[in-house]
């Protein structure tokens, strides 16, 4: 049933990724970086400075997969979600104020406030929609959470697609994303009308801001890095550096996507077997997923950093092709953050959010530091590329904390057996990265429609002679692509007992 969960989460996140990844560089190649980094920039602001609207979710995330009382876990849930989005508004206008009026900084245009406003009053008509969706999520319903989403983002994304084509600019495209959760809220709520509507529990409630405290910092860090890093390149740069940054962002967001899959499945599953003391589940759980990432994932990484030019200028245009360095170092943070999420997810599964939310912190300080030196005009200067070079340094940083910290409380050390993958890895892509360069010297036919062939075919070939590569390994990735396992799922969790 794992097998299940983990891909329909996995296939469903695909599928929205790549449907929002193909509209957004068709929106990116019409109306231009300018255009397409103030809606990024929007995105940004109000995603970092609206955070305290998903205060409680993890906390809700924790506390239903541990078994508390469904019912009230809901109605606290929903009581304390109403007072945070009073809260969030306040916040917001009164940072909005501060910033114009007292500490002088305008924003670049009219159009960049009118998105903020735009996409702040998405977030807060979103919330009564998180809650059915956090509640699937905590109960590991991925039918439920995975169809609603995947609605939601064929609304969305055809709403976009058609506003950029017609010839419409960031506010008008801004606003297609509150007529999606407009239209997707009833979806939502028809697959929630079965659950328990409890009342407010004081003493829940106070476990909902004792573990959200902590919690939070670790939830926050980790989802808003990138925005953060988005609004100091604004502030650094322009907003068409901003622009070119997120399409090519764009493209490793696919790769990302594993890591966020893993995690909704992973906390609150290690919750549970925490509860449990079943530590051996956890182990032969981690240690599948890394043989799967380091199996599958390794090669599709390193087919991205050899062909990084060229993906960018069939993608997005020759406007973006500056941007092919910074593709290659982003690309290396998405497979640390990919390998080293269920680390993190030990961590939070043993009740250990002081420490998480401690190590996110030093994270997210070393990634400012770097951020500041790196792309301040004082400093290096170096904007977009600065900003990546951050990114995969903190990430790297907070990998190495997690592992380590998750050796010691469970003793978990994959590595042991694990470590020729990453080896293999780095001789493949030595190897390839020659054969590559070599190939256009000796200007060969066709060779940059040859090479994929060729790299995938001999990637695979080694990993096999090596014994890195077994039935095993493909039986799981059958099972995972086995669509009749899969909608057996769906039918059992929608239609229970039918």
């Amino acid at each position: 049933m794992l097998i299940q969960k983990f891909a329909l989460r996995f296939g469903s996140d695909f599928i929205i990724r790549a449907i929002t990844s193909i509209t957004a560089i068709v929106i990116a190649r019409v109306v231009g970086p300018a255009v397409f980094g103030t809606l990024s920039f929007g995105i940004a602001y109000v995603d970092v400075f609206g955070f305290f609207l998903g205060f409680f979710g993890l906390s809700h995330l924790k506390l239903v997969s541990e078994g508390k009382d469904l019912g009230n876990c809901i109605g606290t849930f929903s009581r304390l979600q109403v007072l945070m989005v009073g809260f969030a508004a306040g916040f917001i206008a009164v940072l909005i104020i501060v910033q114009k009026n007292l500490l002088g900084i305008s924003f670049e245009t009219g159009a960049h406030e009118i998105v903020i406003y735009i996409f702040f009053l998405h977030l807060l008509i979103s919330q009564p929609v998180n809650i059915p969706l956090m509640t699937f999520a905590a109960k590991n319903e991925q039918a439920k959470y995975n169809i609603t989403q995947l609605i939601k983002t064929v609304i969305l994304n055809a709403l976009r697609f058609s506003a950029a084509l017609l010839g419409y600019k960031a506010i008008t495209l801004a606003s297609t994303r509150v007529a999606a959760v407009l239209l997707i809220a009833p979806v939502a709520w028809y697959f929630f009308k079965g659950y328990p509507k409890g009342r407010w529990d004081k003493i829940l409630a106070k476990k909902y801001f004792t573990i959200s405290a902590p919690l939070f910092v670790v939830v926050f860090i980790d989802n808003q890095v990138v925005n953060i890093g988005k609004v100091l390149l604004q502030f650094f740069t322009s907003s068409k550096e901003v622009g070119v940054y997120s399409a090519n962002y764009g493209i490793i967001s696919v790769i990302l996507l594993l890591s966020g899959s893993a995690g909704s499945i992973f906390f609150p599953l290690f919750s549970e077997a925490v509860s449990r003391n079943n530590f051996k589940q956890i182990r032969t759980t981690v240690y599948k997923y890394e043989r799967f990432i380091f199996i599958h994932l390794i090669p599709v990484l390193i087919f991205l950093s050899l062909y990084a030019e060229i993906i960018i200028r069939v993608l997005l245009g020759d406007k973006y092709t500056a941007a092919k360095d910074f593709l290659v170092i982003l690309v290396g943070a998405a497979f640390f953050q990919s390998w080293l999420k269920p680390y993190g997810d030990i961590i939070l599964g043993l009740g250990e959010y002081k420490l998480a939310a401690f190590l996110n912190v030093l994270r997210l300080v070393l990634f400012l530091v770097l951020s500041v030196f790196f792309m301040s005009p004082a400093f290096l200067n170096s904007g977009a590329l600065g900003l990546s070079i951050s990114l995969l340094l903190s990430t790297i940083f907070l990998s190495i904390l997690y592992y380590y910290k998750s050796f010691k409380k469970c003793g978990i050390n994959t590595l042991r057996e694990n470590y020729k993958y990453i080896v293999h890895g780095i001789l493949s892509f030595a190897t390839w990265l020659f054969i590559y360069h070599s190939g256009f010297k000796l200007n060969l036919p066709l060779w940059i429609f040859l090479f994929p062939i060729l790299f995938f075919f001999g990637h695979y070939t080694s990993l096999y002679m090596f014994k890195l590569f077994s039935g095993d390994d493909i039986e799981q990735l059958l099972s995972l692509l086995n669509i009749k396992s899969l909608l057996r799922y769906i039918k059992d969790e929608i239609h229970p007992g039918s």
